[in-house]
């Protein structure tokens, strides 16, 4: 089971006037997956025979870039520009052979039970405010990240993994990475006063076992 999406998502506000601007842009990306790959309820008589390699593999790789921008301009008075990113993210992938099941390799690569998951992600946020009186600027990217990746063989599940020439491989292996870049700036300008706030912030839950 293999789940790649790539995703890309751009936001821009422009605002200009000779008293009051005010502009902002906004990227909200709620994302839930479920990867799932398994041989279950093999019990009884029945058995599952691989001549070469039983692999059970699922995997989940995903790409997400949201760039976010807002610029207010106001040539009398006060220009508010706001920006901000926002990921909501929970995903859940699962390699298993389930309890009790009976699966027989016969060749040299043996068995797998790979859960792999991975996350390269880019998020931007930039917020700009120029007024002759004020500018005011703010930005945000907000990450939230919940991972769960697991593989496993379970309960008195009987594996016989037998060749001839060698010995097979019998692997159980769950991986996660995440590669993130996240930036949130902001600009300002003023005759008077200038305020600009960029914030930053992830939160990151990870489960991975094996």
């Amino acid at each position: 089971a293999m789940h790649t999406p790539t995703i890309f998502m751009l936001a821009a506000g422009l605002a200009g006037a000779d008293d009051f601007a005010l502009g902002g842009s906004v990227i909200l990306a709620f994302i839930s997956n479920t990867v799932d790959a398994h041989i279950a309820n093999v019990t009884g008589g029945k058995r599952v025979r691989g001549a070469d390699e039983v692999g059970v593999k699922a995997t989940s790789t995903e790409d997400i870039d949201l760039i976010a921008g807002a610029l207010a301009v106001a040539i009398g008075s006060t220009g508010i520009g706001a920006a901000n990113t926002t990921i909501d993210m929970t995903n859940t992938v699962t390699a298993y052979i389930g309890a009790s099941s009976r699966v027989d390799v016969l060749g040299n690569l043996g068995l797998s039970v790979l859960a792999t998951s991975s996350e390269d992600i880019l998020t931007i946020a930039g917020g700009g405010g120029v007024g002759s009186t004020a500018g005011i600027a703010g930005s945000a990217t907000i990450n939230l990240i919940t991972q769960n990746t697991s593989a496993y063989i379970g309960q008195g599940a009987d594996i016989n993994a037998d060749s001839l020439s060698a010995d097979p491989n019998v692997k159980v292996r769950a991986t996660s990475t995440t590669d993130m870049l996240s930036i949130a700036g902001v600009i300002t300008g003023a005759g008077t006063a200038a305020v600009g706030l960029g914030a930053d912030v992830a939160v990151i839950n990870k489960t991975t076992e094996a």
